[in-house]
């Protein structure tokens, strides 16, 4: 036999562990992003079980009422929102406890459309503003992200995004939308500012008696608009 094709089919026994290492290892992150266990939670889970009963309410609705807490979300719900912005490699930002780093991020969930974030932090004298974007469905698949910049904004802008929470009273919106609507786009939006942290989410609160907390959200997309456009002339 040709020593070349003797050397050759050494090799290939030699390489077959570390293909099939590879191989296995391949699969085994396929499934575990599949089964969404590599997304962290990105917001505080709370316990449906442990729930406090709301009494007065249960008794005019005929039905149990339960109080639900602010700042938190129920395990399904964590799970729906995390993909996302796990799909878009966002930073989970309800645990930050850097006091010289403050972040507001609004991200859109649109049932039959593509998820969008806009995430501005403040660092020190820095100002910047990141957009993600991904292919998937907001109600469905987190797709993959396609789209993502950060842009250096003024700090007049961030401090406009920070007059506008306190004239809407933004730290005492609730946390969890009053309307149920089975369909629509989910309005999220989170701030972390000098160790606080506050999370509100609504469904096309544009349309649904919430044009306060529209605004908001729309305010932090329009100055990433207006930054496209002061860069592009």
């Amino acid at each position: 036999m040709d020593t070349a094709v003797r050397n050759r089919k050494r090799s290939n026994k030699e390489n077959k562990p570390a293909m099939k290492k590879v191989i296995y290892s391949t699969l085994l992150m396929s499934i575990l992003t599949s089964c969404g266990i590599t997304a962290p939670n990105y917001f505080p889970t709370y316990n449906e079980t442990t729930l406090r009963i709301d009494t007065l309410s249960s008794k005019e609705s005929g039905w149990t009422v339960r109080v639900i807490p602010n700042d938190s979300l129920s395990p399904f719900t964590n799970k729906w929102y995390s993909k996302h912005l796990h799909s878009m490699r966002e930073p989970v930002i309800y645990n930050n406890t850097n006091p010289d780093r403050n972040i507001v991020r609004v991200t859109f969930l649109p049932t039959w459309g593509n998820p969008t974030s806009y995430r501005m932090e403040q660092k020190g004298s820095e100002i910047s503003i990141t957009y993600s974007k991904t292919d998937g469905q907001g109600g469905y698949n987190a797709g993959r992200r396609v789209a993502h910049e950060t842009e250096k904004i003024d700090k007049e802008k961030w401090e406009c995004v920070m007059s506008k929470m306190d004239a809407i009273n933004f730290w005492n919106i609730g946390t969890h939308d009053p309307n149920l609507i089975l369909d629509g786009e989910e309005w999220i939006f989170e701030a972390s500012i000098n160790g606080y942290y506050h999370l509100v989410t609504r469904n096309c609160p544009d349309i649904y008696d919430g044009k306060d907390y529209a605004e908001l959200c729309s305010l932090i997309v329009q100055i990433y608009q207006e930054q496209i456009i002061d860069k592009s002339q």
